[in-house]
């Protein structure tokens, strides 16, 4: 997995965009990191031999903008996601209106 985005990284950084600048000099927005992460998790639910094993939560911060429909979307019996997980030390209330969709 590791070379595969190594390679990835090696043939973004040999392209140009239309703005003349390399992908990787662009400035990254606030959620690359939690994007790149779903990414990992949903390629390691679709693994063969770990998509049985592996049962993740979605982390929900009612701050996020779209997190309630994602995680309708994405959490439940059959999705991505077995369930969600609260961290509220992260500066939310865990009596935030938001979180009682579920």
């Amino acid at each position: 997995m590791f070379l595969k985005n190594a390679e990835e990284f090696q043939l973004s950084d040999q392209q140009t965009d239309s703005d003349g600048t390399r992908g990787i000099f662009k400035k990254r927005g606030p959620f690359d990191g939690w994007n790149e992460q779903i990414r990992q998790i949903e390629e390691l639910k679709k693994h063969p031999v770990y998509k049985d094993m592996v049962y993740p939560f979605l982390a929900i911060d009612p701050r996020r903008p779209g997190i309630a429909e994602y995680a309708k979307a994405n959490v439940g019996k059959g999705k991505m996601f077995a369930g969600v997980k609260l961290y509220c030390p992260n500066g939310y209330s865990p009596t935030d209106p938001l979180l009682f969709w579920f």
